[in-house]
């Protein structure tokens, strides 16, 4: 594609390792400055990790940025953030939360290729085998009227397995793999 999206964990602008994301965009030949995305609930917050893992659509358009640290719905729950370009800025669409404490919700992070479908991996808690939510867009993702609905959980079985979602089809990954 013509966008990419880089994550950079142990960028320190809204406190240490609060972490940042940069989409770029390819111009005829060149690629773009690019523009950083930041949390937007991470000033002075630490070690949030934000951009751990990273995904964007096929068309550039819908980008979900993970935060596995972010402590603010649990100690470690993490969360995800979902991204649209309206046409000329990124805006932040929704925010993904982990509710159990150590859970690290967001370490892994894919979203569909027409960015309907996102999917966010958690390998902890240390009581669980990890589990992958997936979340649906309701809605015109190009008017930014997107509503996305309740998660549906999959338990993984042994080895910490999450599923990574790309172009709809469903793989198995290893949990504590970037995707």
């Amino acid at each position: 594609g013509d966008t990419i999206v880089v994550g950079a964990i142990f960028d320190s602008d809204d406190g240490e390792f609060s972490g940042s994301a940069y989409i770029f965009r390819r111009v005829g030949d060149d690629w773009d400055d690019g523009i950083k995305l930041t949390a937007s609930d991470a000033a002075g917050g630490q070690n949030i990790y934000f951009g751990h893992s990273v995904s964007i659509s096929s068309d550039g358009t819908t980008a979900i940025i993970g935060a596995y640290h972010d402590p603010h719905n649990g100690y470690e729950a993490g969360s995800a953030y979902i991204y649209l370009f309206n046409g000329s800025s990124w805006i932040e669409l929704k925010l993904l939360d982990g509710e159990i404490d150590n859970s690290h919700f967001g370490y892994s992070v894919s979203i569909s290729g027409d960015g309907s479908t996102a999917i966010v991996g958690a390998p902890l808690p240390y009581d669980s085998p990890g589990a992958a939510y997936i979340y649906k867009c309701y809605g015109s993702i190009g008017t930014g009227a997107c509503c996305v609905g309740e998660s549906c959980i999959i338990k993984s079985h042994e080895d910490l397995w999450n599923y990574n979602l790309v172009d709809g089809i469903k793989k198995l990954v290893p949990a504590r793999t970037t995707l």
